[in-house]
């Protein structure tokens, strides 16, 4: 949703500290939002362009704000549905000079971080998306552990959507911003939705399962969500080596043994001896995937190792 300053090279690491001031912060209002528009009310890009200027220009106030941070501000544009987020380098008097810049023409990589119409590179209009960051600065301790016991119910498909986010999101040379307060969790249409991807200059390898649970854990994530987090993770990468699927990607870039590194730092096994197997099936997984992509029938072996994997994975959630 917002570009960073700078791209700075992220090994993924789950005990995050609280989002820092380069991230836009959204306020846990934002859940409150539903775009819902009557047959009497027109879209806001149906507009014309000086309607749309108007709107956006009115939005920029105060009492609009939706969300924060070092690079700029969040602002709802009325019952629209949408948000204009202004860079903090334009002052609101600045704007009539961006007037002409406006554009619905966004690239592939705007639409990425959810932009649908924008005044240069500075003021960027996007539908609210609906629901509640993992964390912010702004909600209660009460408020994240009951987004994180959101985010342990969903289910399977919420985790795949967020895994097929972050690959096509990388393939069009974009990475995710690592960080709690960039993850909209939707409890009521069980969606996670990623609203920051950034140009990845580096040339960063792609590790999706590990920033997904970097992403969704935190220093205050308990022990049990941690396990719980883990093995929805995990088993979003494993549904894409069952036998008859095709990967979305390939096996380096789903990240298995970065994410097993974080179990590792996080000692949520008993015994080293558990991470090292995992390491070990999750690369057995990889080569018979393989054969079958080459048209060798291994369809029975590549289900008994995926069903290993699951199996010392449910050991963290048996409790």
């Amino acid at each position: 949703m917002i570009t960073p300053i700078v791209n700075l090279h992220f090994t993924p690491a789950i005990y995050q500290k609280l989002p820092q001031k380069t991230s836009i912060t959204l306020k846990p209002q934002l859940a409150a939002d539903t775009v819902s528009f009557g047959n009497a009310k027109r879209d806001l890009m149906s507009l014309s362009d000086n309607t749309i200027f108007q709107q956006v220009k009115d939005a920029v106030k105060e009492e609009n704000l939706i969300g924060e941070g070092g690079e700029g501000g969040v602002y709802k544009i009325g019952d629209s549905g949408y948000c204009v987020k202004k860079s903090s380098y334009v002052s609101l008097e600045d704007l009539d000079s961006l007037k002409k810049s406006f554009t619905r023409n966004v690239t592939e990589q705007d639409k990425i971080n959810h932009i649908v119409a924008k005044y240069a590179n500075s003021v960027a209009i996007m539908p609210i998306i609906q629901g509640t960051p993992v964390i912010s600065r702004f909600m209660s301790d009460d408020e994240i552990n009951n987004i994180s016991e959101q985010i342990c119910s969903m289910p399977k498909s919420a985790f795949k959507a967020f895994l097929y986010q972050l690959n096509d999101a990388y393939k069009k040379d974009m990475m995710m911003d690592c960080n709690g307060a960039n993850v909209i969790v939707d409890p009521k249409n069980k969606k996670i939705t990623v609203i920051d991807f950034c140009r990845n200059s580096l040339e960063e390898a792609a590790s999706h399962l590990a920033y997904m649970y970097a992403s969704l854990v935190h220093e205050y994530t308990t022990v049990q969500q941690h396990n719980i987090i883990a093995e929805k993770v995990m088993n979003a990468g494993l549904e894409e080596f069952r036998p008859g699927v095709i990967p979305c990607c390939h096996f380096d870039n789903f990240g298995f043994s970065d994410l097993i590194r974080s179990f590792d730092d996080l000692d949520l096994f008993t015994s080293k001896k558990y991470t090292k197997l995992l390491r070990e099936l999750t690369y057995k997984i990889r080569d018979l995937k393989s054969q079958e992509l080459r048209g060798i029938n291994v369809t029975n072996e590549l289900n008994f190792e995926i069903k290993k994997v699951q199996a010392i994975m449910r050991q963290l959630v048996k409790y």
